[in-house]
């Protein structure tokens, strides 16, 4: 009996020597691993410092006190610091950290997960006259394959894309984000109420939103209610470019940008949809330019296909009527609609389509050639409910009178033509009759550049290169504009 309990005495102190000289071990990797994965994450060039990094195992609890990076760039030092850092490891990390669990028990790949929370506080980064300031960063369930995390433990700093594109983090919140920018032209802030983000990996984001964002500008504040982007991907390439750029200083340096430039181009999309909510753009004395919801779309790489929809744009009356030269009856803002589509690149088709309330609906299809500068089978297809009338109103009061005007104009369109393209001008003049529908194409399979359709302009042969058809409208035109008195006078 004295025998088992001495052996039992032995193993037991045995145990706890193990224990405590892993828990010891792991306490000292646990710290090392955090010291260089800040130093990592920081950016290349950068130096890097803590007050404190302590692990504790019997909690699990990693705290960093008082994180520091300094950055050289062509502006001058860039900083950041962090208040505190606090997070929870968990057992599988742990373990993980033990000698020659990760190299013999784990393939490369193996992610493993290192921390279940992270939560740092009083984060800020200074740049020449650049500040920007976070409350409170919150992290969920980080994790990073076993290959990086082995260089870790053996004292080595991987390279700052391997990090980027190697660390998993599930979600992560940004709280009461602010900065701030000064320069000799003036001054600009951003402040936004939250960011939340999720499924980081592999130098991707699932998905990106942003609450509350105003960015203010010379005394105007433009408001975004909600911008949501998903599918985000930026390869190690660009990560590692765009970090290095303002140390290179690339506005200056033909090589770095064009090192920049063909990162960016070899990337691809940078997200695959991009949802905008409440847009809100000053324009004092009028009123804001607003859009309700915008989202946008790249549907495929090859061929590259893209779409976009507004929907609930608010254009003010002083806006259009300084961008068109009309002044607008009755109405103080024109509300709109519209979509976009783009397919292919060395031919890239162009479909819309434009609906301003009450005013006209405005549709394009076209296929531009940038090889030619040029388009090919264009089709513009205007659908008119008072626009015309409109247009007819700001030359004269006098509805016939305001024809007659519109009708010359257009005829001198194809003065130079044959009789066929005199045609063309013909239908024009019917449509100023009865406003309608009117639609301009080109010739089919034919290539129109920018100079020959100028030329067309300016050589009164619009006809030769355009082809119009009409269907007429149900009113007059004297019918449109007299609809059109009436409104304003109420």
């Amino acid at each position: 009996m004295r025998k088992i309990i001495i052996a039992i005495t032995v193993t037991t102190a045995l145990l706890l020597c193990l224990v405590a000289g892993s828990a010891l071990f792991a306490k000292s990797a646990m710290e090392d691993v955090a010291r260089d994965a800040l130093a990592s994450l920081a950016g290349p060039g950068s130096e890097t410092t803590a007050g404190s990094v302590v692990f504790s195992p019997i909690t699990r609890e990693l705290t960093v006190v008082n994180w520091s990076s300094i950055r050289r760039t062509p502006t001058g030092p860039g900083a950041m610091h962090a208040d505190t850092m606090r997070g929870t490891v968990s057992f599988r990390g742990i373990l993980a950290c033990l000698p020659g669990i990760c190299g013999l028990f784990m393939k490369d790949d193996t992610l493993v997960p290192l921390l279940s929370r992270l939560t740092l506080t009083g984060l800020r980064s200074e740049n020449g006259g650049s500040r920007i300031e976070a409350a409170r960063v919150s992290m969920k369930n980080i994790a990073m394959p076993c290959s990086l995390l082995r260089q870790y433990l053996a004292g080595n700093r991987p390279p700052f894309a391997q990090t980027a594109e190697g660390v998993y983090i599930e979600s992560s919140s940004i709280d009461s984000l602010a900065s701030s920018t000064v320069t000799a032209q003036g001054s600009s802030s951003v402040a936004c109420r939250n960011i939340e983000i999720k499924g980081i990996g592999n130098c991707s984001i699932r998905e990106y939103t942003v609450s509350g964002l105003n960015v203010t500008s010379g005394g105007q504040t433009v408001i975004l209610g909600k911008t949501v982007l998903r599918g985000i991907r930026v390869s190690a390439a660009l990560l590692s470019e765009i970090m290095a750029y303002p140390a290179s200083g690339a506005d200056k340096n033909p090589l770095a940008l064009m090192r920049f430039a063909r990162a960016l181009q070899e990337n691809g999309p940078m997200f695959s949809t991009v949802s905008i909510e409440n847009l809100s753009i000053p324009l004092p004395p009028a009123a804001p330019f607003t859009i309700r919801k915008t989202d946008m779309e790249w549907k495929s790489v090859k061929p590259m296909t893209a779409e976009a929809h507004i929907r609930g744009a608010g254009i003010p009356r002083e806006l259009f009527e300084e961008v068109f030269g009309i002044s607008l009856a009755g109405t103080r803002v024109v509300e709109g609609d519209v979509d976009l589509s783009s397919t292919g690149l060395e031919e890239n088709r162009q479909q819309g389509l434009a609906r301003l309330s009450g005013l006209c609906d405005l549709s394009w299809d076209f296929t531009y050639l940038p090889a030619a500068q040029g388009v090919r089978d264009a089709t513009v297809t205007v659908r008119d409910y008072s626009l015309t009338a409109e247009l007819a109103r700001n030359i004269t009061p006098d509805a016939h009178a305001a024809a007659m005007v519109l009708k010359i104009s257009s005829r001198g369109l194809c003065s130079r033509d044959d009789d066929t393209g005199r045609a063309q001008c013909a239908r024009i003049e019917n449509f100023i009759d009865a406003p309608g529908t009117i639609t301009l194409s080109t010739h089919p399979g034919a290539v129109l550049t920018l100079p020959q359709l100028a030329g067309a302009f300016l050589m009164h042969q619009f006809g030769t290169y355009v082809n119009v058809s009409v269907t007429p409208g149900p009113q007059t035109l004297t019918q449109a504009v007299d609809a059109l008195s009436a409104r304003g006078a109420k």
